[in-house]
């Protein structure tokens, strides 16, 4: 083939049609855009690519140990083509919920998780966090109080008073608020289950309202708070024992008692004006958050 013959002005022009340009200008870019995607996005990548993809970043996330290290670890996740889908908590990689159904399947089997969105009702969320993470984001949804005040138990207990055995000697002393016994927040028509230490004697509830007023009370094991209950106070009478020992109590919701006296506890309290920093720690699987004052809608990490 004669080259020169075919480079004539001539077969140039008669090729360079405005209409060859277009098609060729939109190769280019469909081109580039590939390009783009392939090394930007995971659109071309497989489910197991992208849980390889994912399960590399949370070994890396989990290896910086160093102290005021969150900056390090966020940055993992701003420079990767999963930024939109993922966040991570303390140590803990997890899948937003408004990623594509791709990548949120492709983490079948991992130990990575995904965020959940919750509601309190009647002041109480009841929850099943990744362990060791922290809140994703809370957000106010309506409150009586502009200080608000947030309580977090371990599932397994949800009471943290100690009794001293001897130190009412009259019911009438609660009742009437003459103790010092420290109150246990509650919700109201709730159902719960109490066990004390000494595995004996008589537990008596008394129940108050938001101001500790006192409600009413009773010996019950299983028992429901009333309506306008927010707080409880329990003593034990136990012949057995001696002034002055100290009684440890469960409390579960439901019928079925716990045995554990220990509990996790953590408490936040914060202003309704005031910017928070949604710090919200969970060092159980399954937690219950009272909230006073308010009611919050509430995004987590869950396994």
């Amino acid at each position: 083939m004669n080259i020169k013959k075919c480079l004539t002005k001539e077969n140039v022009k008669k090729h360079l049609t405005k209409r060859n340009i277009i098609v060729f200008i939109i190769l280019i870019v469909v081109i580039l855009l590939i390009v783009y995607l392939a090394f930007n996005t995971a659109i071309f990548k497989t489910k197991g690519n992208i849980q390889d993809d994912l399960v590399s970043m949370q070994e890396e996330i989990s290896s910086i140990k160093t102290i005021n290290n969150n900056s390090d670890k966020q940055n993992i996740v701003d420079n990767s083509i999963y930024s939109n889908d993922v966040g991570v908590s303390n140590e803990t990689l997890y899948i937003k919920e408004n990623a594509s159904n791709k990548i949120k399947d492709s983490i079948e089997g991992t130990d990575i998780g995904h965020e959940n969105t919750i509601k309190s009702e009647n002041g109480m969320i009841v929850l099943e966090p990744y362990q060791n993470t922290e809140a994703i984001e809370y957000k106010i949804l309506s409150h009586t109080k502009e200080e608000i005040e947030m309580q977090i138990f371990d599932y397994n207990n949800l009471c943290r008073e100690i009794y001293v055995a001897g130190s009412v000697t009259d019911k009438g002393q609660v009742e009437n608020g003459e103790n010092e016994i420290i109150p246990t927040i509650v919700a109201p028509n709730q159902t719960y289950t109490l066990i004390n230490s000494t595995f004996g004697g008589v537990n008596t509830v008394f129940f108050f309202d938001g101001e500790m007023k006192y409600i009413s009370s009773t010996e019950e094991k299983t028992f429901k708070t009333p309506e306008n209950c927010k707080y409880i106070k329990i003593i034990t009478e136990n012949p057995e024992i001696s002034d002055g020992y100290e009684v440890q109590y469960n409390l579960v919701l439901g019928e079925k008692e716990s045995f554990v006296f220990g509990t996790e506890f953590t408490q936040l309290n914060f202003n309704v004006n005031s910017e928070n920093n949604n710090y919200l720690p969970f060092t159980s699987s399954k937690s219950v958050i009272y909230i006073d004052g308010a009611e919050i809608e509430l995004k987590y990490v869950a396994k």
